[in-house]
This record gives structure tokens, sequence and C-alpha cells, in this order.
């Protein structure tokens, strides 16, 4: 049963002012801080209010309950009309027909209990706060000492302690506004270290962009020059040292490829495409890239689909490429005997997104439980003799599980030591709707004479030209050249030009406006567009997207594959 201490008749304003002080005077006697004083004495005020504004007068009755713990009881009673939604207003609807509700769901908030029952007599709410476990028991004894207290504890002035009130608002005004004003500080920092950040970032994006040019440009000509020489008279000896020499460019261009696709991933700079491709023709390309590195004689490299035939699917291919290309070459690499086997099938269809699974299976050395959890780490192998065995820089199986994150799948691994690896890539792609003949026979490579398709090479580099005009001429091509965008517009003007290789970071007019100007002076001259094929080191899809923007229609990335410069210049060819 509660003891009582000391009840407030609520019949006019100034009792409010004097129930919220009664409550702060017991809260100190039994050993609250100043804290929850204020708000134990908050929460009879607002009750308190209530009843003077919205109904006949009520009373505030406060007491101690000893079982099971001490506990602060305060009773709340009014003469109203009763609350008919008072689940709207504990739920945090806040409605009210008497307009009580703020002060009720305040004082919910402020107490460690609370119940409340209403009805046509009127509303009765109590609130309970557990006494401060410093303090001692309280005893009949005590709390008789505690009312003997409140009785010679003369109520102060309604007036003086609402003045008293309003200092403390004052006060906790100012603190309120000192916060705000270290708050408004710490906004105006925070935006200039997003706006530094922002910066920086920029600044990396812009050196990468620049650093991507600067080294694929002389990679360029190297790669174009290796194979150039690979096709003239070559003794035994020459021949292995062009060999050598073309596969030092191709691992240099490989690891520029994966330092510039870290920092992409990093940044959230990626931009993935969204084409339709058949997917088993991009696995047949990796199959083949990755079978010139194979000894035949004693490891076998297969691929198998159960795809249905002809089925197109939209994505990212050259992506798509670049995962399966690291699994596959990898495989190869760490596979001295056996076989590589890759294979595709459906696992899944909803609707016309198709759930796939590209398996990589080898019988190489395997990796042990310990490496595999952390094979996908960044600059991590298998361990560090696999570096001294093999090389690598450990970033081509973290970009790919990137990649394979960022087209909405998943790359996991599992392997046994001495037994081999399989590599799994779990990946969504949509239908693209269109189904595409996979039974025509292919053509075989005929180097053709083509001097009747006349090319322009844009390029403000020396050996980009002598690389460029080389290929072309070696494929048969009649070649003009220009080592500017301006050089380039006249040279349009005066010499009948079919397909424009145009490089895209140029000093003074770059590739992009120049292309802009050469379809502005097409439309003028009512003459047929001309196929303007970039020649970039920015490979990635926000690049290609600005390339195709300005007007170009193609693109190739730098280090010029002769293969695939081959393939594309016969696509625009007439």
């Amino acid at each position: 049963m509660p003891l009582s201490l000391l009840k407030v008749e609520i019949r006019f304003e100034h009792d409010v002012v004097l129930a919220r002080r009664r409550a702060r005077q017991i809260a100190h006697h039994l050993g609250f801080g100043r804290q929850d004083q204020i708000r134990i004495a908050t929460a009879v005020s607002e009750l308190a209010r209530n009843v003077f504004q919205y109904t006949k007068g009520g009373r505030v009755e406060f007491s101690v309950e000893q079982h099971p713990h001490d506990r602060f009881r305060i009773n709340v009673t009014d003469n109203g009309p009763g609350i008919a939604d008072i689940d709207l207003i504990l739920s945090g609807g806040y409605r009210s027909k008497t307009g009580m509700g703020l002060g009720i769901l305040g004082a919910k908030r402020l107490a460690d209990d609370f119940t409340i029952t209403s009805d046509s007599a009127g509303t009765r709410v109590v609130l309970w706060k557990t006494v401060p476990a410093s303090m001692a028991e309280l005893t009949p004894g005590r709390l008789g000492e505690i009312v003997q207290a409140l009785t010679r504890e003369e109520p102060q002035n309604p007036f003086e302690e609402m003045q008293g009130h309003n200092q403390e608002l004052l006060a906790a005004l100012d603190q309120v506004q000192r916060h705000e004003s270290r708050l408004m500080q710490l906004n105006l920092e925070l935006e200039a270290a997003l706006a530094a950040a922002e910066k920086a970032s920029n600044a990396k994006t812009e050196f990468l962009a620049n650093m991507s040019h600067e080294v694929r440009t002389p990679l360029n000509a190297i790669v174009g020059l290796a194979a150039l020489l690979a096709r003239t008279e070559l003794s035994a000896q020459q021949k292995k040292y062009v060999s050598v020499l073309g596969q030092s460019a191709t691992s240099m261009t490989g690891l520029v490829t994966d330092l510039l696709d870290i920092s992409k991933i990093e940044d959230n700079k990626i931009v993935l495409e969204a084409i339709p491709f058949d997917l088993p023709e991009v696995i047949e390309r990796v199959v083949e890239i990755a079978g010139v590195a194979i000894d035949k004689n004693a490891v076998r490299l297969g691929f198998t689909s159960s795809l249905d035939a002809g089925v197109r699917y939209v994505g990212d291919p050259q992506r798509i490429h670049q995962v399966l290309l690291n699994l596959v070459s990898n495989a190869v690499k760490f596979t001295a005997q056996g076989c590589v086997t890759v294979e595709v099938a459906e696992v899944s269809r909803v609707d016309l997104v198709s759930h796939l699974q590209i398996t990589v299976t080898d019988t190489g050395i395997g990796m042990s439980q310990e490496a595999t959890a952390k094979i996908f780490d960044k600059f991590v192998q298998a361990d560090s003799s696999t570096t001294r065995r093999f090389g690598g820089s450990g970033l081509g199986l973290s970009i790919a599980r990137s990649l394979a994150e960022l087209m909405g799948g998943r790359l996991s691994v599992t392997s046994v030591v001495g037994t081999g690896s399989v590599f799994t890539l779990a990946l969504p792609l949509a239908h693209a709707g269109t189904e595409i003949a996979r039974d025509s026979p292919e053509r075989p490579h005929v180097k053709r004479d083509r001097t009747n398709v006349r090319v322009l090479v844009v390029d403000d580099n020396d050996a980009n030209l002598l690389v460029a005009t080389a290929l072309l001429e070696d494929l048969g091509y009649h070649v003009h050249v220009a080592s500017s965008g301006l050089q380039a517009l006249e040279l349009l003007k005066h010499h009948p030009v079919d397909i424009v290789l145009m490089d895209i970071q140029m000093e003074g007019m770059d590739g992009l406006e120049t292309t802009r100007r050469v379809r502005a002076w097409e439309a003028r001259e009512n003459q047929p567009p001309r196929s303007i094929i970039a020649m970039t080191a920015h490979g990635d899809a926000g690049n290609k997207a600005m390339c195709l923007t300005a007007g170009m229609t193609d693109y190739l990335s730098k280090p010029i594959d002769p293969n695939i410069f081959d393939d594309v210049l016969k696509r625009y060819s007439r």
C-alpha cells in the first residue's frame, strides 16, 4: 500500500506551480539528482496544467511504494468528462478533443512507469520513478521525517516560483543556444571537410585519367610495334626477344588496368554498361585468349554451355570478360598438368531474368582453407612464394569480386591443396529478347586488299601515329595522318575519308570537340556521316558514353590489340 507524503489540490493556475515545486522538493528529499528532479517536476507540471485547463479541477497525490522496491508514486486525478481517444494519444497521434494529448504523452516519456484510466467521472494518471539506489532504506520513520520537512517548508509565492522557473528556462535556452552555435560551427567544418574531400577526390580522378593516358600511350607503341615486328622476317633469337617483349607489355597493361580499376572501385566511379550481348561468345573469346599461354601437351582447356541457343542477355560484356579472363588466366597459370574447364548454366529464371552460374575448375596447385579466406583481399595472394613463382599484383581477384558484386552477382571459391580450385561466378542477367543465330560458319581470316578504304589517323603523339599507320598499311588501307584536331578538319575538307581514328586527349582541340565540329561540318555540307572511332586510354563505360555522345561511332581502348583493331575496321569498311 502506498505511503502518502503530500497532496495538492488543483483549482487555480498557481496550484499548478505549487504542484511542480512540491514534486521537486519531494524528489530532492528522496535522493534524486538535479536532472531527475527537473524531469519529475516537469511531468507533474504537464499533468497538473491539463487538470487546470481542461477539467473542473482535481488533485496531485505524492506517495512512496516500497514493494518490490522503493518507488516514488505520483497520482494525478481530475473531475473531467474523460478522454475517449487515449490509445491514439499514447501511440503518438496527439489528437484529443480535450487537447490533453501532448501533456499526457510528455509525462509518460519522463517516467519509469505509467498507467492511465479514464471514464465519464474523470481521468486518473499514475507515474512511477524508481528511488535512487544510493538512498537509504525508506522506513516509516524516514518518511515521517520527510513529511515534517515538507510541512516546515512554506510554499513559495507562486509569482516568485514562476520567476525562478523563468530563470531556469533562460539558463536552459542559453545552453541550447551555445549548443546550436557549436553545432553550426561543426556543420561548417563538416561542409569544409566534405568540400576538401570532394576536391581531393576530383583531383585524384583527374590525376588517374592523366596517368592512364600517359602510361597507356607508350604502352600502345610497345604493344603495336612488337606486333608489327612479329610479322616481319626474324631469326629464332629475334622472335624470342619479340615474344618476351610482347608478353611483358601485356603484363604491364594488365597491371595498369588493375591499379586504375581498384582506385575507381574504391571511389565508386565504375560505370557499368547495359547492352545486349552473346554470353557464350564472350566466354569463348576468354578461353581463346587464355589458351595461348597453356602447354597443350600437358593441359586441356575446355568450355561447355547448357544455355538455350541464341539467347542474348543485357549487361556489361567487357566487365564480364574482364572477370572471367582473370579467373581462367589464373587457372591456366596455376595448372601444370590436367585440365581447366569453364562451364555456364542457368540455375533459375524469374520472368525474363536468368540466374546464371559460371564455374572455372582447374586441377592445379589448389589452396588451403586459410588462403581461400583471404584470396579476394587486395594485394593478397595465397602465400608469398606464389608471387615469386607466378608473379602478379594480388589485385585481380579483388577487382573480379568487386565487379561481380557491382553487377548484382557473387564470386566464391572452393579449393583443396594439391587437387585444384573451383571459382564460381553467380550472375543475374536480363534477357535481351532478340535471339541470334550461332550456327553460321565463321569466316576465315583473309587479308583483303582494302586500298580503296581511306582512313584518317588523328593523334598528337608521333609513336601512336607510327603504330596506327603501320598497322593500317599492313592491313592494306590507304592512310592519311593529322597531328591535331584543326589539321584533321582541314584535311577532311580536301580529301575523301571513310573512317577516322580519333585520339581523345590532344593538346588544343581534343578529340571530342574535333568530332563535334566534324559532325557540324558534315551537316552543313549535307555529307553522309563518316565512321569516327575513338582511340582512348580511358576504356570505362563513362568515357565511352562521352565519346558516343560527342558523335563518335565506336571506340578502341589503348594499348590497341591488333586483332581487335582489325575486327573494328572490318566492321566499318565499305
